[in-house]
């Protein structure tokens, strides 16, 4: 069994945040994105990779709001729980969906 929502890691994986902009007017909530989703990884660039294979950064954006979701920026040090990783959402009580390193989808 994996980590739980709540529960701080003790390993070397972190969570990262994906906050999504509500590009067109609305926001994407399918149970693979939400207005916020928090992805465990290693590092930074493996958030990236992981939050791009999900298809994180293939959802509609349009001209004006720009991209639905952004990547980590260069020196993003991640999280050590999943609370922790949505405090630091600009988001206030936002809908999230996590994406564990084990392949667990769960809502926040």
């Amino acid at each position: 069994m994996g980590q739980s929502i709540n529960q701080p890691t003790t390993m070397a994986f972190k969570f990262f945040t994906f906050s999504q902009n509500n590009s067109g007017g609305y926001y994407v909530q399918d149970g693979v994105v939400d207005q916020v989703v928090v992805v465990e990884a290693d590092h930074a660039d493996d958030a990236d990779s992981r939050a791009s294979a999900k298809g994180l950064f293939s959802y509609h954006s349009c001209d004006c709001c720009g991209p639905r979701f952004c990547g980590q920026y260069d020196k993003a040090k991640g999280f050590r729980s999943v609370k922790a990783a949505v405090s630091s959402s600009w988001m206030q009580s936002p809908s999230v969906v996590v994406h564990f390193k084990d392949g667990r989808v769960e809502k926040a």
